[in-house]
């Protein structure tokens, strides 16, 4: 079943997804964002952890303040 799911894919996506390959623009995007991506992960680990810090307590509310 796999087999033809990927034997599918390879027939429609693949060269779409060479065309889009091979022009610079849209590989400089793709170089950037992958590049970026270690960075991404620091930043979501910093924010989960900050929100859960020691002095979550001190906050007198931990409802949003737009929901009513």
């Amino acid at each position: 079943m796999f087999a033809k799911f990927e034997s599918f894919m390879n027939r429609v996506f693949m060269p779409l997804a060479h065309k889009v390959d091979n022009q610079r623009h849209l590989g400089a995007i793709k170089a950037g964002m992958v590049a970026m991506t270690p960075f991404n992960n620091i930043r979501k680990y910093i924010c989960n952890t900050s929100s859960t810090s020691k002095y979550a307590w001190r906050r007198k509310s931990n409802k949003s303040i737009y929901i009513k």
